[in-house]
């Protein structure tokens, strides 16, 4: 994995440090993140998203159509 400097190196470190994560933590969940499929992201949805919770909220001005 690369690193964009060093104030991103120093704050890796200091996560790994002070989490207690291994020194592949990073390589480790990237490479678990890629390995995921769109089957395991819609059964997750599924499963923790539903729709009653959910809310729909619209900004703007609102518009009329003449249409009713």
């Amino acid at each position: 994995m690369g690193l964009d400097g060093p104030f991103n190196t120093a704050e890796m470190t200091k996560t790994l440090i002070l989490d207690g994560l291994p020194l592949d933590f990073f390589d480790t969940l990237i490479n678990t993140i890629k390995s995921i499929t769109p089957t395991q992201i819609q059964a997750m949805a599924q499963k923790y998203l539903n729709i009653e919770d959910m809310w729909e909220i619209m900004v703007g001005e609102q518009v009329t159509t003449g249409v009713s």
